[in-house]
């Protein structure tokens, strides 16, 4: 028997290969995201075997399933989900974090096909990360990361719309998160104290007052500073990329914003240009439109900050979980001193409110006080009226 015409979606072919002594089923499944043709073909012993098996390739192809990932593995779709299913315009830290948790995922899952993991798979996934001691909220980004894999094999239809047992997958007990460290303002002017004769310095002082995020800082241009109206402009951050290479990208979540910034910032920063072309004047090349360059006159690498931070921490013997800290730091100092939260929210390039008070504002003993002080003025006030 030869072979049949092409046939349309859905519609499949049942012929006999003298060669194998097999009857053979051809389905052709039209194309796939990608834009090419998807066939599938499977080989039966008899021709009924195969006429039921064109059947059940079909009823999978009506339910929405690709018949061909039926053997798909864990594996198989992270190999495609690396390069179709993260968003590239995620920043490189964003990135590593979902090849990392979805990496994890699919070794645990081994070389089940994808379509046969279900919940109680994943939940012992999870209680493997959780022996790692990691976090409740580190347990939730890699739930994340990998119910973005599954959805990736949705999408592309090699599951069936809807089926993303991860997503229903509970988390164990996890023990309780330290509390993370808290700086103050005495802190902060100790860390700037040691670090006044230092190259950095008034990167750092611009980011412990206004706290900006340190890619947006690094990537700030002198065109981006109004030194007369005393505001600064954010509307780049530098990213860095796999292998090293730093470029430049629009803020996190879009958030460009113009902020304020103090007399003596202002001041700080003018000198510091001063010192960056003298610099650039001594290499013999135009000084760069970065306002914190390097030595060098190059973008700053981010990591490189981080760990001149540490240095200056150390010196100045404070304890300092990273720049994010000053941003916190920011953030419950305005909070404390009553300010509005949504212009809170504005400095720090949120786009709510809603993140700035659960994440960023950390009242302290000053506020409660500061309760207490309230509550014994209404008191008094009340005993005075009834006397």
């Amino acid at each position: 028997m030869g072979r049949t015409a092409r046939r349309g979606y859905g519609e499949g072919s049942v012929f006999y290969d003298k060669a194998r002594r097999r009857w053979i089923v051809l389905l052709d499944l039209g194309r796939d995201y990608d834009g090419n043709r998807r066939r599938v073909a499977r080989s039966g012993r008899t021709k009924i075997d195969a006429l039921a098996l064109l059947r059940d390739l079909q009823s999978e192809a009506d339910r929405g399933e690709d018949p061909r990932g039926a053997r798909r593995t864990a594996l198989d779709v992270f190999e495609d989900f690396k390069v179709n299913g993260i968003d590239p315009k995620r920043s490189s830290g964003t990135r590593y974090k979902n090849v990392r948790y979805a990496r994890s995922f699919c070794n645990a899952m081994g070389n089940r096909p994808l379509r046969e993991v279900g919940v109680r798979q994943v939940e012992h996934w999870l209680r493997g990360l959780a022996a790692e001691d990691l976090s409740h909220a580190t347990l939730v980004s890699a739930r994340a990361c990998a119910a973005q894999l599954v959805d990736h094999a949705i999408r592309v239809g090699w599951l069936s719309p809807g089926r993303n047992p991860v997503r229903l997958a509970r988390f164990p007990e996890t023990k309780e998160a330290d509390p993370k460290v808290r700086i103050n303002d005495e802190s902060i002017m100790k860390l700037l104290a040691a670090a006044r004769e230092e190259w950095w310095y008034p990167l750092l002082a611009f980011v412990a007052s206004t706290g900006v995020r340190i890619g947006e800082a690094a990537a700030l241009a002198w065109s981006d500073v109004d030194v007369e109206e005393r505001t600064v402009v954010i509307r780049r951050a530098v990213r860095l990329e796999s292998g090293g290479k730093i470029t430049l990208t629009a803020p996190k979540a879009g958030s460009t914003r113009k902020i304020e910034i103090t007399r003596e910032l202002v001041e700080l920063i003018k000198a510091h240009r001063v010192k960056v072309a003298e610099a650039a004047l001594a290499r013999g090349v135009p000084a760069p439109d970065i306002a914190f360059p390097t030595p060098s006159g190059t973008l700053a690498d981010p990591n490189n900050l981080r760990r001149w931070l540490r240095q200056v921490s150390t010196k100045a013997k404070v304890e300092m979980p990273g720049f994010h800290a000053l941003r916190h730091a920011v953030a419950s100092s305005l909070a404390d001193a009553g300010e509005v939260p949504i212009r809170v929210a504005a400095l720090l390039g949120h786009a709510t409110p809603r993140t700035t008070l659960a994440v960023y504002t950390h009242p302290v003993m000053a506020s409660a006080t500061a309760g207490l002080s309230r509550a014994t003025r209404i008191l008094e006030k009340g005993d005075d009226e009834e006397q």
